[in-house]
């Protein structure tokens, strides 16, 4: 992809560009710029940008930014979800079942009847102070056992991170759950800073899969609610031992 997208830029030289660039510096902020462009470049950019799930300004953010050798926010995300994906393959539990620009689809199947699948989404994204990161789990089961099961967990699971995670940084991050689905915004950035994409990629997988293998390892002990907490607190414990970012 990297040739044709330098030649897409090629094909720019010789128009007139007028920028209005209202914040100046070398610092990654967004401004807006008025392009003057053949409607070749730009069907062609269209069809690329639909192709990876990206917007035409996001498209030619990124052919640009390759062009120049710079570092976007977004391909940065885009690593992150590269190494999220290949720690979660490896655990053999989770499908990685859809990327978009800035969303991580994966799904696992419940050891329930039916085999009805638990569905995970990692939104990735910029906000005005940094990097922000929201983890979601949703089904679409109608079953009103399979409900109150995944309700009684999610409660549990905010009550054992509450309990674990005391005096910590992410210690006040609230989950939320609602009509069968629960979502965590996860600290992605450490001390200010959004780490390596290596490591920040490895620390979100390692959580999901905590938590896919909490979940399942909860129906072996349907209806046992201390089993399963006691099950949930070891599992967290040991996470906690051998993760070297803490989300």
């Amino acid at each position: 992809m990297k040739g044709e997208l330098y030649n897409l830029v090629d094909k720019l030289n010789g128009l007139d560009i007028l920028f209005l660039n209202k914040n100046g510096g070398m610092a990654l902020h967004k401004s807006l710029y008025s392009l003057i462009l053949f409607d070749e470049v730009v069907q062609k950019i269209d069809e690329i940008a639909y192709q990876h799930g990206l917007s035409r300004s996001a498209m030619v953010n990124q052919i640009l930014a390759e062009y120049v050798s710079c570092l976007t926010p977004q391909q940065r995300i885009e690593s992150i979800f590269q190494h999220l994906a290949e720690t979660v393959k490896r655990g053999g539990l989770l499908q990685v079942k859809q990327t978009s620009g800035s969303m991580l689809l994966l799904r696992s199947a419940l050891n329930y009847r039916y085999n009805p699948t638990i569905r995970y989404s990692v939104e990735f994204g910029t906000e005005v102070d940094g990097y922000f990161c929201l983890f979601k789990v949703v089904t679409r089961t109608q079953s009103e056992d399979l409900l109150r099961h995944l309700t009684f967990f999610y409660r549990l699971w905010c009550q054992v991170e509450g309990e674990m995670l005391q005096g910590r940084t992410n210690a006040d991050l609230c989950c939320q759950i609602r009509d069968g689905s629960f979502s965590r915004r996860l600290l992605v950035e450490q001390a200010g800073n959004l780490p390596d994409s290596h490591r920040v990629g490895r620390a979100i997988g390692d959580y999901i899969s905590l938590f896919d293998k909490a979940l399942k390892l909860s129906f072996a002990a349907e209806g046992d609610q201390n089993r399963i907490y006691q099950n949930t607190l070891q599992l967290y414990r040991h996470y906690l031992s051998d993760c070297e970012m803490i989300i």
